[in-house]
């Protein structure tokens, strides 16, 4: 996404002709009417058989909603749907910071203070750094949740990485912590 274009990439569904994609601003959007098939006041952005498509007449500084749909013959598809934000964004979120890991009965819980961003935060992601690689563990999507549960039985020294993501995958410095 940048503040003028947004590219939209799908995975192919079985015995489809064409695709449809619909575009509606998100405030605009209501998710029960879309998936009932009703996109109210949609604009079609994209009709045809490839899987990826480029919207370039997006406003900046916006919020859309897109809507997917495949057609097999007469039939349609259940609509999937993606939000999107038009704006360029180099900026990545603030650091972890206040990381701190605590064994427990159940695993290995991090925890930490959480980050922000200037435009939207998109999610937290923990990885074990074995100082040859990193290996993604988990995470999630929710700003506020500001821990996470290893639960590997410690067996040995282990260091976390914890990232902050927005949605125009810009990363924040890593935040690590070594236990055990």
């Amino acid at each position: 996404m940048t503040d003028t274009a947004v590219d939209l990439t799908w995975s192919a569904v079985e015995n489809t002709d064409r695709y449809e994609v619909w575009r509606i601003p998100t405030a605009e959007a209501d998710y029960d009417a879309i998936a009932e098939g009703d996109f109210g006041a949609a604009s079609l952005v994209y009709d045809g058989d490839d899987l990826v498509t480029t919207d370039t007449t997006v406003e900046p500084d916006t919020f859309y909603t897109y809507v997917l749909i495949a057609w097999s013959g007469d039939a349609v598809s259940a609509p999937r749907w993606t939000e999107a934000l038009t704006v360029f964004d180099e900026i990545p979120p603030s650091p972890i910071t206040g990381l701190t890991a605590e064994v427990t009965d159940d695993g290995v819980l991090l925890s930490w203070n959480r980050s922000t961003d200037n435009v939207e935060f998109a999610a937290y992601n923990v990885s074990l750094d074995d100082g040859d690689q990193r290996t993604y563990i988990g995470g999630g999507a929710d700003e506020s949740a500001t821990s996470f549960l290893d639960p590997e039985p410690l067996d040995g020294p282990r260091t976390y990485e914890v990232v902050a993501v927005d949605f125009h995958d810009n990363r924040s410095d890593p935040a690590q912590i070594t236990v055990g």
